[in-house]
């Protein structure tokens, strides 16, 4: 008959009633790992976006607010020239703004002005889930649909066809003289030219 070993039964009995070690998870490596995961399901658009927000190095042209709910560009020309072909296949500021509306974004401030160059005017923008420290909520910031961009599209033309019309009523109003007895001046011809644009526009689009 075969001796049993008992130094080595006692061993593996005293081994298997050993408790288990409890792992303690290091918070910030975990907390790491989740931004991460969380940034690969972002819009491109987006992550790059926020990357750039958060560059030092950049924070001249482009930055967050003091309460980091909305971001301004304060050179356009600039910003376009220098930031935006380090993050994106093109230098076109236009392009830039139309992702932005493609994503939700709003223009907050309205400092666009005729009198203003493009180096002197700042453009804030903000999105109610794109906030400085937010990564988690930059998921929920979805494309819109080609739907929904046409409509809004729509809706924007709308309201400046009917300002540029205010615009024209009061101009008439104001003139001395009944329309039919004075010469058409320059800025009549430049909101009539406006007016036509725009109603072109609204047309293509239905």
């Amino acid at each position: 008959m075969t001796k049993v070993n008992n130094n080595s039964r006692s061993s593996s009995s005293s081994s298997d009633n050993q408790p288990y070690k409890r792992i303690k998870l290091d918070d910030t490596n975990l907390e790491n790992n989740n931004n991460k995961t969380t940034m690969k399901t972002q819009a491109a658009f987006v992550n790059k976006l926020y990357k750039m927000l958060e560059d030092p190095q950049t924070s001249d042209l482009i930055s967050w607010s003091s309460h980091g709910d909305l971001f301004s560009v304060s050179n356009p020309t600039l910003f376009s020239k220098c930031v935006l072909p380090q993050y994106f296949k093109h230098n076109n500021w236009q392009s830039f703004v139309r992702q932005l509306n493609m994503y939700g974004f709003h223009k907050v401030n309205d400092l666009i002005h005729s009198n203003l160059t493009n180096e002197n005017q700042t453009w804030e923008f903000k999105h109610p889930n794109f906030r400085r420290g937010a990564v988690g909520d930059l998921q929920h910031i979805k494309r819109k649909s080609a739907k929904t961009q046409l409509q809004q599209l729509q809706q924007q033309r709308q309201q400046e066809l009917q300002e540029l019309s205010k615009n024209k009523d009061d101009f008439l109003t104001r003139s001395s003289s009944p329309p039919h007895l004075q010469p058409t001046p320059p800025e009549h011809h430049e909101l009539d030219d406006q007016v036509s644009r725009i109603e072109s526009h609204l047309n293509d689009c239905f």
